[in-house]
């Protein structure tokens, strides 16, 4: 009756006309009965979930923890960093605000598990750009000063305070705010100070000082390279499940994504200062390949295509496109990235002069269009107006590397001997034009330096 389909041979999808069904069913039972049934499938997916992870069965034990009330364990999780790359936060947002208000608050949830609750919160919308920041930092600081939270706590609110404050172009606050925080710094971990190194870098950044935030952040990735025990020249040719074995023992997971975060903020500086910086977001994709962080692999590697494009290397964009992105995308099956990577690759394909293909991409994208917001209507109607003029105007000239600029984008990851440099022509060993091409951005030779 087309109420069951397989798909991929190992996966069985369910019509949504069986779950009116069997949700009114359920409901029949009674309360107490559906709670019992969510600890049993809760269960049922947690085991899941250790044998054979994925985002989807992640999503669905979220929901499930926040249906049977262990907002404890939301809470917890609201402050891990990789919590917010798997593209789960709109299924547990509402249990977290919650979980933030004093009032209704289990009796298990003491103030500092709270503000972190709030840590979320604040955290998400200032990634959306919403105008609840303050008012979740204002709780905080009313749970600071109430419960008389430590150093912590102070570190937390201060660090995201100060980057809002310098997104609003109040170099000031921001200065007061670095000033007013040292002193807690050094009552915490070296882990604390690194994480206060870098969100006083990103403040410079948007302050508009990226000279400050290079010379900050250069030696904080020296030193995130040495806690996770690799280097830059281990990671030229080598990719993510290559770079797994090499890890010293006992390196913690968040030193690698903390250690794609700074290459990343080195990458925006380099960007600001002029400078052609591809390596920093090749390396900085590999780490958050590595530390399983997709929404942040997809942002930084469409910026990566993005700067392919803007230098004029539309082979290596479209090579970063199928060999990176694409793959990841369909391996993670983040909805949020489904149509701006797609459509990105369309606008590829059309300065690579493969006109109907990138045609026949928009094409398959439209039914999705009156989904999206209007921002994002008006970028997929842009990008079907510039694959239209490539086809008409023609692509602008491709770009040709020129003599030396490797060695220069080695020197741009800080300290000399830490990026080996490219060796002269005339003493360097032939390449196999499908060899990897000896840069280490991971695409074959006739698509990269050949």
């Amino acid at each position: 009756m087309g109420l069951l389909q397989t798909s991929a041979s190992d996966k069985i999808k369910l019509h949504d006309a069986a779950r009116v069904v069997g949700k009114g069913r359920l409901a029949l039972l009674g309360t107490e009965a559906v709670k019992a049934d969510q600890e049993a499938l809760r269960g049922v997916v947690q085991q899941s979930l250790l044998e054979s992870w994925s985002p989807a069965k992640l999503s669905l034990f979220l929901r499930l923890t926040g249906e049977v009330g262990r907002l404890d364990v939301l809470v917890e999780m609201a402050t891990e960093e990789l919590f917010d790359e798997m593209g789960v936060w709109p299924e547990v947002e509402a249990y977290l605000e919650h979980g933030g208000q004093d009032e209704g608050i289990p009796p298990d949830i003491p103030p500092d598990r709270r503000i972190k609750a709030l840590d979320g919160l604040a955290f998400a919308d200032m990634k959306a750009g919403s105008d609840r920041v303050a008012s979740w930092l204002d709780q905080m600081d009313a749970l600071i000063t109430t419960h008389e939270l430590g150093a912590e706590e102070r570190l937390r609110v201060g660090m995201k305070r100060m980057n809002l404050l310098a997104s609003k172009g109040d170099g000031r606050g921001t200065a007061r705010l670095i000033a007013d925080l040292t002193p807690f710094v050094k009552e915490l971990s070296p882990g604390h100070r690194r994480v206060f190194s870098y969100n006083v870098a990103c403040a410079e950044l948007a302050l508009g000082e990226p000279k400050a935030a290079i010379k900050r952040i250069q030696p904080l990735i020296k030193e995130y390279y040495d806690l996770i025990g690799l280097s830059p020249e281990l990671v030229m040719g080598n990719n993510a499940p290559d770079l797994e074995p090499m890890l010293k023992e006992g390196a913690e997971v968040d030193d690698v994504k903390h250690l794609a975060d700074s290459l990343d903020v080195l990458a925006k500086a380099l960007d600001a200062e002029g400078n052609f910086s591809p390596l920093a977001r090749v390396h900085a994709l590999k780490f958050y390949d590595l530390a399983r962080a997709p929404d942040s692999l997809f942002r930084v590697g469409q910026d990566l295509v993005d700067q392919f494009i803007r230098q004029r290397d539309f082979e290596g964009a479209l090579n970063m496109m199928e060999s990176i992105v694409l793959p990841q995308l369909q391996q993670w099956k983040l909805a949020d990235y489904l149509i701006s990577v797609r459509s990105q690759y369309a606008v590829v394909l059309a300065y690579c002069e493969r006109y109907s293909e990138a045609e026949a991409e928009m094409t398959r994208l439209e039914p999705y269009k009156s989904g999206l917001g209007p921002a994002a209507q008006k970028e997929l109607d842009d990008q079907r107006n510039l694959i239209a003029n490539l086809r008409r105007f023609g692509p602008p000239p491709k770009w040709v590397p020129p003599p030396g600029l490797l060695d220069r984008l080695a020197g741009q990851f800080g300290g000399k001997g830490r990026v080996p440099s490219m060796p002269s022509r005339a003493v360097f060993p032939k390449v196999g034009r499908n060899e990897r091409c000896p840069c280490g951005s991971g695409r074959k030779y006739k698509h990269c330096h050949g």
